[in-house]
């Protein structure tokens, strides 16, 4: 054969070749980028970042500038974030991560604590959240870095006990890892305590929440059955049809609290289900006539938001989990690539639901005459000097 001929012949195998490497490289990208966020050290030989320190407000996200000015009918609102530290060389996030920060603030506040806006004052704490990468492994390092994760947000809740909440009713909320922490919240410091009365309503929301904690850790809490009701909480992860493996995995794949501290499966449990346009614990259809808006609000400062877009979805929780329709919006639709997938999406489907939901929950709380009612913040005192007194004849 001419030796223009091999030549020819040997680019050709190599552009094959290469065509073979890069659907391969296509097929399993998922797999290839779950090992660049593996640690590849085992967490009880990892060295932590550095622990925030709560009483700087550069550890919070969020925190009101004089919360001894605040005044009237509201509430607290203590939120807890949703993973957005993707993993590398951490199992736990490192508090000044410059992407994580950046979608925390561009993405998650907005979107997520934007609908409690005008419930109240936002409390937000940074914490050393545990990584995407413990979302895709079972390994047991990935659930010592949640348990170690929820130690950050146990003292940022105390301080903010002790130094800010000064007996005002308060709505928790968690999304997705934040719901984790919640959970653990609930059961430790909050059911069977004088604060429960406090506490309006929980939002544990893309996390799942076996039914019977309702009977274990939570008993004596009760779930929102109705759009009326305070001191309970509301929970669901919303999936389309499509996404079958994605939901399968919400329910057999998540953790949540034991009653000694560690992280026990949801595999085969009932999960709780509130459909987020009807408000109720049924399996009743909502259609999306009833659907009061969903959001995009990335990019815009936490309670700034477009106008909600209405009518884009229905629902109905089946088997424990929301069923939903695929908004018409672009802006309402998942985009981005695998990573961008396995966290929450960076625009809130049922914003404006949520952000009626929570108005109407804490009204009824203070009309509620079994809740202990907040007492209102006196002004300075003023010094005022003695007087002469003059008798008259």
């Amino acid at each position: 054969m001419p030796m223009t001929g091999r030549f020819t012949l040997w680019k050709w195998a190599a552009l094959g070749f290469l065509v073979l490497l890069l659907a391969a490289a296509w097929w399993w990208r998922g797999d290839i980028l779950q090992t660049t966020l593996d640690p590849k050290v085992p967490f009880q030989t990892y060295s932590p970042p550095k622990a925030p320190n709560y009483g700087d407000e550069r550890a919070w996200l969020a925190m009101p500038d004089d919360d001894t000015e605040i005044l009237g009918t509201r509430a607290d609102v203590f939120f807890l974030a949703p993973t957005a530290f993707a993993g590398g060389e951490d199992w736990n996030a490192p508090l000044d991560d410059p992407k994580m920060l950046l979608r925390l603030n561009r993405d998650i506040l907005p979107n997520y604590a934007g609908p409690f806006a005008e419930v109240g004052p936002l409390y937000a704490p940074l914490y050393r959240q545990a990584s995407v990468y413990t979302s895709l492994t079972t390994r047991e390092d990935a659930r010592e870095a949640r348990i170690f994760a929820y130690q950050d947000v146990e003292r940022a809740f105390q301080l903010y006990l002790d130094q800010h909440n000064m007996g005002r009713p308060f709505v928790l909320v968690g999304i997705e890892q934040g719901g984790l922490h919640a959970l653990r919240l609930l059961s430790d410091k909050i059911v069977g305590t004088p604060l429960q009365k406090q506490m309006v309503a929980a939002y544990v929301l893309q996390h799942p929440v076996p039914v019977d904690l309702m009977q274990s850790q939570l008993a004596g809490l009760r779930v929102c059955e109705t759009s009326l009701q305070t001191q309970c909480l509301i929970s669901w992860g919303e999936f389309l049809p499509s996404e079958r493996r994605q939901r399968r995995e919400f329910s057999d794949r998540g953790y949540v609290w034991d009653a000694k501290g560690s992280l026990t499966s949801t595999e085969d449990r009932a999960l709780l289900c509130i459909n987020p346009i009807l408000w109720t614990r049924s399996i009743e259809y909502a259609p999306a006539r009833l659907h009061a808006g969903g959001v995009n609000a990335t990019g815009l400062e936490a309670g700034a938001s477009p106008p909600p877009l209405p009518g884009q979805t229905s629902a109905q929780c089946v088997d424990g989990t929301l069923s939903i329709d695929a908004p018409r919006a672009p802006s309402l639709q998942r985009t981005g690539g695998w990573l961008d997938r396995h966290m929450v999406p960076s625009f809130n489907l049922f914003y404006a639901d949520i952000k009626r939901d929570a108005e109407r929950r804490v009204m009824n709380w203070y009309d509620d005459p079994n809740t202990p009612k907040p007492v209102q913040t006196l002004s300075d005192s003023i010094e005022i000097d003695d007087a002469p007194i003059h008798t008259i004849d």
